[in-house]
């Protein structure tokens, strides 16, 4: 896992940068993927009154969720992410590494983007234990895919925890207190048909996992 001090200005806001989102000559920012268009499709098949996004980065689809009326907050490795998202935004965002130990606030969905694969696989149970017992009712993943785990991701050094998706799915499982959702599927065919960026959607809609609570 890289330190804190990795996920910078060149990670997030420098279009020439070798790593973050500088290889695909993006910068983390307004506009640079459809999150409203997420918010949306979240909030039609889950239904959440609370959701927190761990791993939101500058809080861009805490920002669009709560546009739409839901209580969101979120948090971050990243003390840069969190110190430059948008003003009316800071105040619902935390810096926290969630490799330690904390008692995470309720919430009917929790959200985990991007996240898992920054994070050596030895931890990943305990930092799942922490969001599942946070969740009352489904959490929505997207994880690093490969199916060689010890290749590194084209361009990524920092995915140090690439799985295929049946395993990433197995993962997600093995506690048994969350289970592959009836709605998972489609999730993933409303995410393909989202229109304002092509790429990100049939990217998003290959890695989603929709998760609830197994009863």
């Amino acid at each position: 896992m890289k330190p804190q001090s990795y996920y910078d200005a060149d990670y997030y806001d420098n279009k020439l940068a070798k790593k973050g989102y500088g290889v695909h000559g993006l910068v983390y920012d307004k506009g640079c993927a459809p999150f409203m268009d997420l918010a949306i499709i979240l909030r039609s098949i889950c239904r959440p009154r609370i959701v927190t996004d761990y791993g939101c980065a500058k809080g861009l689809l805490v920002a669009e969720l709560r546009n739409i009326g839901i209580e969101a907050r979120g948090y971050d490795f990243s003390a840069y992410a969190i110190s430059h998202a948008d003003s009316e935004i800071r105040k619902y965002l935390e810096q926290r590494d969630l490799c330690d130990e904390y008692e995470y606030p309720k919430c009917d969905l929790a959200i985990c983007m991007d996240t898992l694969e920054h994070i050596d696989i030895d931890k990943i149970p305990g930092v799942l234990s922490r969001i599942y017992k946070s969740c009352d009712e489904y959490v929505f993943t997207m994880c690093g895919l490969s199916t060689n785990p010890d290749d590194a991701q084209a361009n990524h050094e920092d995915h140090v925890t690439l799985r295929t998706y049946d395993e990433w799915v197995s993962i997600l499982t093995e506690s048994g207190e969350f289970r592959l959702s009836d709605k998972n599927e489609k999730l993933a065919v409303a995410l393909f048909d989202v229109d304002s960026n092509k790429q990100a959607a049939e990217n998003w809609g290959l890695k989603s996992i929709l998760l609830d609570r197994a009863r």
